[in-house]
């Protein structure tokens, strides 16, 4: 078995190779210039057809390696061309097993693929059709499954993921060889890619991105990410800083277009749509985070009562100024700390919230601040994709407790109206 996994490794190298070099030149040579550059349809038309061919021709190496297991087992089985590039025909069940990528489906984004899909892939024939959906077998995919088989409430189970089809048909370890092997493809590939098509930012885009973030800022758990600081604080605390938060819609401030939201969403637009496992520095996804928690304090503390005052550094030495003095703008992250955690301003913070907690929060802020934002803004590359993730929600939980427990910033920080609907 080992021998036939690694010819297949071989051949899908080879041809995706082939279809690399050769598939470049249809897409980006001696292209004529149109009168009108609609964001590049002419090339996204060429591009998605090169993609879809890469995609035949791993088909086409899976359904040999797919006959090939077969016949290692004793059963008489053979590659046939159908419509989703290649399928294999198994004699003694009379029954084909088809090969399908969903790419031959998918469309332009926001177009559903699922009831084309459905409608077209069922063959009526008197011989069994099987389909097996080359898509990955976690829990988005498997609710794409389920949606397949259910779509014309067909008794039987028709469509299966690639790794379900393997363990059912030829065993775990066959699967684990497989997997392996695909995995070595993925890199192979990688190395070969040197183009790839972006999502723009156009109100329409921009529009379903927020509505999908919000639902995350929603889900978060916020209360493991406070366990990971290992920084103590009272449950009826955290308890009114999630009611605030959510009941009282301050995550919306995320999405109002302030400076401090147009950080965090520039972050948030390059850690979905551009995060990659390549050589280059990560700091540029997560600079918006590091910035926006400066910003958002900004915002919050220089529209309080003008009673509160805040240390700054002058030529003439440390001075004291009102939070609404034209000099706060000299306010730095680690002046702003440090009011929030001077025992005299406790009344900035939400009625309710107990010492302990406020402690608990300016210790996080201040925590975040040494090890995260003066590390990766003054020192330090970003290389691991696990250490952004770290940073990202490390910064959700500070939206969560900032944006909870200082009072009195239930309104916008926009300043640009127009923001609010670009």
């Amino acid at each position: 078995m080992e021998n036939i996994v690694r010819q297949f490794y071989e051949d899908v190298s080879e041809k995706i190779s082939l279809t690399y070099n050769q598939e470049l030149f249809s897409v980006f040579d001696n292209m004529p210039s149109p009168i009108i550059n609609f964001n590049d349809i002419e090339l996204l038309k060429k591009a998605q057809l090169y993609v879809r061919h890469t995609d035949r021709v791993f088909n086409k190496s899976v359904a040999r390696l797919i006959q090939r297991l077969f016949e290692n087992k004793q059963i008489e089985a053979r590659t046939c061309a159908d419509w989703a590039g290649r399928c294999v025909y198994v004699y003694p069940i009379k029954t084909r097993f088809h090969f399908v990528a969903i790419e031959k489906f998918a469309g332009f984004p926001h177009v559903s693929w699922l009831k084309e899909f459905a409608s077209l892939s069922i063959k009526k024939s008197t011989e069994n059709n099987i389909y097996i959906v080359m898509i990955k077998n976690d829990e988005r995919g498997v609710k794409y499954l389920h949606l397949l088989n259910s779509y014309r409430n067909e008794r039987e189970k028709k469509y299966y993921t690639f790794e379900e089809f393997i363990n059912t048909m030829f065993g775990e370890e066959a699967w684990r060889l497989i997997d392996s092997s695909l995995q070595n493809i993925q890199k192979y590939a990688a190395d070969l890619q040197w183009f790839e098509l972006a999502r723009t930012t156009n109100s329409k885009n921009i529009k379903l991105f927020n509505e999908s973030l919000k639902d995350e800022i929603l889900n978060f758990d916020y209360y493991t990410e406070l366990s990971h600081t290992s920084i103590l604080m009272d449950d009826d605390s955290f308890t009114l800083i999630g009611n605030r938060f959510f009941n009282e819609n301050l995550y919306q401030r995320l999405f109002d277009y302030s400076d401090f939201s147009k950080s965090f969403l520039t972050s948030e637009w390059l850690y979905k749509n551009h995060m990659k496992n390549d050589l280059l520095d990560k700091t540029y996804v997560i600079t918006g985070y590091l910035k926006s928690i400066e910003q958002l304090l900004y915002s919050i503390i220089h529209k309080m009562d003008t009673a509160h005052t805040i240390g700054i550094s002058a030529p003439e030495g440390f001075k004291n100024i009102s939070v609404d003095s034209p000099d706060f703008c000299k306010a730095t992250l680690g002046n702003m700390v440090y009011f929030l955690r001077n025992i005299n301003n406790r009344n900035v913070y939400f009625q309710g919230i107990s010492k302990m907690s406020i402690s608990g929060i300016t210790l996080i802020i201040n925590k975040w601040v040494q090890s995260e934002r003066n590390g990766y803004f003054h020192k330090h590359n970003m290389s691991s994709l696990e250490k952004v993730t770290e940073i990202r929600n490390s910064t959700f939980l500070l939206y969560y407790l900032i944006l909870g427990s200082l009072a009195n910033n239930n309104t916008s920080f926009v300043n640009d109206e127009e923001n609010l609907h670009s």
